[in-house]
């Protein structure tokens, strides 16, 4: 059997051919070849990444199609939007139901007010009489309280008034002008003045001439005292009496206040 060498290199094809020991050609001259050697034009392609199965392990081989997969990717979604829907319908019943029993526990309180107001409204209704003298007896206290307003004790005030004289001293005249409850009183025009409620104007009769300083400390001690005037002092003759005049000014004070505690209640 004879021995041939072959050598290939790129480009074009070139051959030498050697046959030894053979017969036809003598050895060591290059024998023509019948056919071409192809080139080798194209890089051989990487090959996959193949997972390489465990030492020992069982193999195991995926021959279903990649629909069947992504099929079941598809129902896998699908169970798990299915199970948001149902989580989410329960917990909208439950809520539902958390309001309506809400509402039903509303109405029943509401039920059960509305019944005791109507007994309460019935037990009322029994005494609508107490009701009406109450009523009635608030309107008359308001009415003391209005008319009493402007009340004087007068006489309190008259007996201080008679106290201040000096002793032997006959009052001849008096005039009172006092505050109306619904109209006011005329108040003196003078800067500074303080306010007058009432006006007691005395004539007086005394044996001897009255110390008119000594007279105006006396009237201070009248209830509501603001001012006295003492005007005139005059005699008709020799032996007669003598006659004065006063003009005494009550302020806010002199009120006994009868009805206030009345109108409070």
């Amino acid at each position: 059997m004879s021995n041939l060498e072959v050598t290939i290199t790129n480009g074009p094809a070139r051959g030498r051919f050697r046959r030894r020991g053979g017969k036809g050609a003598p050895a060591g001259e290059p024998v023509p070849s019948t056919s071409p050697v192809p080139e080798v034009l194209e890089r051989p392609t990487r090959s996959k990444r193949v997972p390489v199965q465990a030492l020992g392990g069982e193999p195991r081989v995926d021959l279903l199609p990649a629909e069947v997969h992504v099929e079941r990717r598809a129902r896998a979604v699908a169970r798990r939007a299915w199970l948001a829907v149902v989580v989410v319908g329960a917990v909208v019943v439950l809520v539902t139901g958390l309001a309506t029993a809400d509402g039903l526990r509303a109405r029943s309180d509401l039920a059960q007010a509305q019944t005791a107001g109507a007994s309460v409204l019935q037990q009322q209704l029994q005494y609508s009489g107490v009701r009406t003298v109450q009523r009635e007896s608030d309107l008359i206290q308001a009415a003391q309280a209005v008319g009493g307003s402007a009340q004087i004790d007068w006489a309190s005030v008259l007996g201080a008034v008679d106290t201040a004289l000096p002793t032997g001293t006959d009052v001849t005249g008096l005039t009172v002008s006092s505050m109306d409850p619904v109209k006011g009183f005329t108040q003196s025009v003078e800067p500074l003045a303080a306010t007058r409620v009432a006006t007691v104007d005395i004539t007086i009769a005394s044996p001897t001439v009255p110390s008119v300083p000594d007279l105006a400390d006396r009237l201070k001690d009248v209830p509501g005292y603001v001012d006295a005037t003492i005007s005139t002092v005059s005699s008709e003759g020799q032996g007669a009496t003598y006659a004065g005049q006063i003009s005494l000014e009550l302020g806010p004070a002199a009120f006994d206040k009868t009805y206030e505690y009345k109108a409070a209640n």
